[in-house]
């Protein structure tokens, strides 16, 4: 018997609100990686190629995966079979590094944080020339830019 997802509640008046990215792990994110990387795809095609014991286990992830808005339901080809295809690439701006996955936008911040306290520490000339200056400029500003990417990205995972 295939269990019922998990809902949450909101803090403010109680409301029920979908799945969030969160719970994107184990065996979804597995079959949500399937989905998206073999494009319109059966229920049973997602059981066998995992190797799911049933297909209402199948079942039960695809419609986590349908209650969170990450994939939908298409027409496969001429045929009026149901496939499943992924509503959205979740996995494109990460950076994996052994079982930790982080956003691109952390690391960019990384590069210009560690490119500003190059130029403030090891490049600093005797007299600041517009060169220099101009150099400083840049990069705060892509620092800045970096560090607002990484923010609003880390506000679109907690929707």
């Amino acid at each position: 018997m295939p269990r019922s997802v998990s809902v949450r509640k909101n803090g403010k008046d109680g409301q029920e609100s979908r799945p969030r990215r969160d719970d994107l792990s184990g065996t979804t994110r597995r079959v949500y990686r399937y989905i998206h990387r073999h494009g319109p795809v059966r229920l049973h095609d997602i059981e066998r190629d995992l190797g799911l014991s049933s297909s209402s286990v199948a079942d039960y992830h695809v419609q986590k995966l349908l209650e969170m808005k990450l994939i939908r339901q298409e027409h496969e080809g001429s045929s009026d079979a149901l496939g499943y295809v992924a509503e959205e690439a979740i996995f494109e701006a990460m950076i994996r590094i052994r079982r930790t996955v982080i956003p691109i936008w952390i690391t960019v911040a990384s590069f210009f944080a560690a490119g500003l306290v190059v130029l403030v520490t090891i490049l600093r000339p005797a007299s600041i020339s517009s060169t220099y200056l101009f150099s400083l400029v840049m990069v705060v500003v892509a620092l800045s830019i970096s560090f607002y990417e990484t923010i609003r990205s880390f506000r679109a995972d907690a929707i």
